[in-house]
């Protein structure tokens, strides 16, 4: 027989045994459930901590509203995100609006620059062959020895060549502004 069951502690038939051992193994076995039942006890919950019998369930009310505030919650997740898609395609849209004007202003001043540019080139070309032609007809009358007319068209060279210089100093100062 195993240990601890009637058949091995002698008190499946007390009539063999003296009455005596048999009311203190009554009374050991007495006192170690109530040791064990105090242990239980302390175990337990207090019963004003204990929950109702109904509430030891499942409470599917709570399950359901939890799911739905997850559910919702996620919903409100979604419609920030679709929100802030929406504010971001829009901020994208206007920077491309803010580029392309910025192109188009680009082209303009660059074409801008270019005539500019080439009117100065031209004017350059221009001034250049009125004081070549100024300096051949000093050579020219130099030859013939005309000092008054020498002295004239020196003068005329000299002024030429002023306007050569302020022309191409006003023409560097406009396309250093821009």
């Amino acid at each position: 027989p195993l240990r601890g069951s009637p058949l091995h502690s002698g008190l499946s038939d007390p009539t063999g045994l003296s009455q005596l051992w048999y009311v203190d193994a009554l009374e050991k076995q007495v006192n170690d459930v109530q040791v064990r039942n105090r242990d239980l006890i302390r175990a337990q919950p207090m019963y004003a901590q204990r929950p109702a019998y109904g509430a030891q369930r499942p409470d599917l009310s709570n399950a359901l509203a939890a799911e739905r505030h997850q559910r919702e919650a996620a919903l409100e997740g979604q419609r920030a995100l679709q929100s802030e898609i929406m504010r971001l395609q829009e901020e994208k849209q206007d920077v491309e609006n803010e580029s392309f004007a910025y192109q188009e202003r680009m082209e303009v001043t660059i074409g801008t620059f270019e005539g500019v540019f080439e009117q100065t080139a031209r004017d350059k070309e221009a001034v250049y062959e009125q004081l070549l032609a100024l300096q051949q007809q000093l050579e020219a009358e130099q030859r013939n020895g005309d000092s008054l007319a020498e002295e004239r068209w020196r003068g005329r060279l000299e002024e030429a060549r002023e306007l050569h210089a302020r022309e191409l100093a006003a023409m560097r100062l406009e396309m250093a502004d821009q």
